[in-house]
């Protein structure tokens, strides 16, 4: 259980990086995870369909709502730096030269990011920016970029040493004049004890793309330094808890992707859109549209987030694996993309995080993770496992994954990065297994685990707003559908005056419910498997 005394319901004041940026969290698209996008290995194509993302956000009111940063994620530059050793947008992606599209999404009022690394490389193995620091900022500059996200892929792990290379980074965008929202992404819920200091947001956990379980990981980080994010003198900096995924994504249900939104309003951390948004379906639109959730995101107190409550999982609870599997950028879940072969068993392929073998379900095309079966046999028959035995190629070389089912079955994987059983004779079937025991394709994306089976605790979290109002979640993490129930002891978490009555608000069917009243106990309905209730409670 995460526990903060009454101190941390006034925001952390502190030294800034010192570009008035970031006095709210960051709103924005970032071109990672591009579903109904384009085939190409990033996602998004290229510059006629960054204007047309930049469009969407006018013609869906996503600008007034307070949308604003447009940021490439990787892939957006060539793999080698020019002769003086600046960065160089890639051509095909930018053939009419980046500087049109940044200017092109500037004329609509957005603001522009783009994407690097502190270390020698970045995820996609294009250049880094360590050692040309002030470089790379100042082609930022020079390119009135406004967001700037620098990963950790190729980059010494230790804190010291991280800490340091981001300073680096700030102290030299800072120097260029202009302000550049500066998005440490480290992994690490740690950075955000210092993070205001030289960041305007930092990411305190895994990529969301293996889906609940990575949310509820940013999650269970974000609340262990809940106390740290919030406006400065200077301007402010938040926690990070990755991209918004949409239903379906990663096997993520509708009510997931309700409450993936509904926790990062409550946690005022960035929220970023992914995906073709012109192409998102009503579900989803009314989701990322949500007035009032927004509200919560962005309100100007920036007063840190409660824990009120913690629900222990039941014991009982049946653990569902059966998890799609899916490759991602190397690097960003590095204890989830290393694999052991012939471990337990000959030909097994197994990933010791999450405890998982790489499976073809029910013998037939669709890949998973799922247990590691070394006894009594598997649909391949009694005694038989050769739905979950590989032949990879040698340590170093590159070549093809053959399932033992059949010496024609290849792992192939497609646009949506999820793998299937196919005829040895596809595109996206090229794989090299190397010396650190990652499995590679041939686009540089990484065979990447599901976080381990985990029984996640259901959450109350509260936090106040600005003018007083009281916004409430209640998440449930349970198998079932069940009643929540804030009572006493819960309420005294939120520090709120006791008897105080409040109109209780429910933020997605927009109609009050009826009262709250501090100390008395307010109970909710709330869907299972990651379901969720959110309330204004708005004072009488």
């Amino acid at each position: 259980m995460f526990w903060l005394s009454a101190y941390v319901l006034l925001p952390v004041l502190a030294a800034s990086l010192n570009n008035g940026l970031g006095r709210l969290p960051g709103l924005g698209w970032n071109s990672d995870y591009c579903t109904n996008c384009s085939t190409a290995s990033n996602g998004f194509e290229n510059e006629a369909f960054i204007k047309h993302i930049a469009d969407t956000f006018v013609s869906m009111g996503l600008q007034n709502l307070g949308y604003h940063y447009v940021n490439m994620d990787s892939k957006w530059d060539t793999p080698t730096r020019d002769g003086n050793g600046n960065l160089q947008p890639d051509p095909t992606l930018w053939p009419s030269g980046m500087d049109v599209t940044i200017d092109y999404v500037h004329s609509k009022g957005l603001g522009f990011g783009l994407y690097g690394d502190r270390g020698t490389k970045d995820c996609a193995k294009n250049p880094g920016a360590l050692g040309h620091e002030q470089q790379d900022a100042d082609f930022f500059a020079k390119n009135q970029v406004d967001w700037y996200k620098e990963d950790a892929c190729y980059a010494a792990g230790d804190e010291k040493t991280a800490l340091e290379e981001y300073a680096n980074m700030s102290k030299a965008l800072n120097a260029t004049g202009r302000p550049i929202w500066f998005a440490l992404c480290g992994w690490k819920p740690w950075y955000a004890y210092t993070g205001k200091s030289i960041a305007n947001s930092w990411r305190v956990g895994p990529d969301t793309i293996c889906g609940w379980d990575c949310i509820m990981e940013n999650v269970n980080n974000a609340l262990s330094v809940a106390a740290f994010p919030g406006p400065s003198a200077n301007g402010g900096g938040w926690n990070d808890l990755c991209l918004l995924l949409t239903p379906g994504f990663s096997s993520m249900s509708n009510d997931q992707h309700r409450a993936q939104f509904s926790l990062y309003s409550v946690l005022a951390a960035n929220m970023l859109m992914t995906g073709n948004l012109s192409a998102l379906n009503d579900y989803v639109i009314e989701t990322w549209t949500n007035k009032d959730a927004i509200g919560i995101n962005q309100d100007p107190a920036g007063y840190p987030a409660l824990l009120m409550q913690t629900v222990p999982p039941h014991r009982n609870q049946t653990l569902l694996k059966n998890v799609p599997a899916t490759v991602a950028e190397c690097g960003g879940e590095p204890d989830l993309q290393i694999w052991t072969l012939n471990e337990p068993m000959t030909g097994l392929l197994r990933n010791n995080k999450s405890s998982t073998c790489l499976n073809v379900a029910d013998c037939k095309t669709s890949v998973i993770y799922d247990d590691c079966v070394t006894s009594k046999g598997t649909c391949s028959g009694p005694g038989k496992f050769n739905n979950e035995q590989w032949l990879l190629p040698k340590p170093g070389s590159t070549g093809l994954i053959k399932s033992n089912m059949s010496t024609n079955d290849c792992l192939t994987y497609g646009a949506d990065k999820q793998l299937s059983i196919q005829s040895c004779d596809d595109a996206g079937q090229p794989w090299s297994y190397t010396s650190t025991f990652q499995v590679k394709t041939n686009t540089g994306l990484c065979l990447t685990a599901g976080s381990p089976e985990t029984k996640w605790s259901s959450y109350i979290i509260g936090r106040e707003m600005a003018n007083g109002d009281f916004a409430i979640i209640f998440l449930n993490n349970g198998l079932k559908n069940a009643n929540m129930t804030c009572d006493a002891a819960c309420w005294q978490q939120s520090f709120l005056p006791p008897g105080r009555a409040m109109t209780a608000h429910d933020v997605w069917s927009k109609r009050d419910v009826g009262t709250a009243t501090v100390g008395m106990d307010f109970t909710a309905p709330v869907p299972g498997n990651g379901g969720s209730r959110l309330f204004r409670l708005v004072g009488i």
